[in-house]
């Protein structure tokens, strides 16, 4: 485990770093919270969000911000990343994130 929210169990989400691959996991009801606009909880099985790590998060913002659905503007978060996320025209979720200079 590479990171967590909270720092101890029970857990709302769990970061997995595989060489060059993250991979996280979220409790639905804590991803829900963070994006109330996207039908998370259902009775589907499975949801899929889907992150990104990119270099110049802010041109690819202005990019692609006319085209496809806000759901979060670019924003510097307490564990040093800068993210954005949007709803594509098939409905994914996807978070486009950087890594933020110490």
């Amino acid at each position: 485990m590479q990171y967590s929210l909270p720092d101890k169990p029970p857990f709302e989400w769990v970061s997995l770093l595989l060489e060059e691959i993250e991979i996280i996991f979220w409790k639905k009801e804590a991803a829900q919270k963070e994006y109330p606009d996207v039908p998370l909880i259902s009775d589907k099985p499975g949801n899929l969000i889907v992150y990104v790590y990119v270099e110049e998060i802010d041109k690819l913002f202005e990019r692609v911000k006319d085209k496809v659905i806000v759901i979060i503007e670019p924003k510097d978060q307490s564990y040093g990343i800068r993210e954005f996320t949007i709803q594509d025209p098939f409905d994914f979720t996807l978070t486009f994130a950087r890594v933020m200079d110490k």
